[in-house]
């Protein structure tokens, strides 16, 4: 079963309350599958929007664009790589 949880990052919160979850360890997962998830959006240059997450990355739906960020929190910083 944990390997099974480990594998898939697209659990719900309900999912995991089914699993038998506490609320607050629920919260710490979902808070660490945002901060490791490449991020996305419309904006062409994500620099002043987006905060860089543990990732570093970003994708731009619109160009497509993807770009990078070294430094976590920074919302400032973003190199594109294509």
């Amino acid at each position: 079963m944990t390997q099974l949880i480990i594998d898939s990052l697209e659990l719900s919160y309900s999912d995991l309350q089914r699993l038998g979850w506490s609320d607050a360890l629920i919260e710490d997962y979902q808070g660490f599958k945002r901060s490791m998830i490449p991020q996305s959006g419309s904006a062409v240059d994500p620099n002043t929007i987006y905060v860089a997450n543990r990732n570093g990355f970003y994708i731009d739906t619109s160009t497509p664009g993807y770009w990078f960020n070294p430094t976590n929190g920074a919302i400032t910083g973003w190199i594109q790589l294509i």
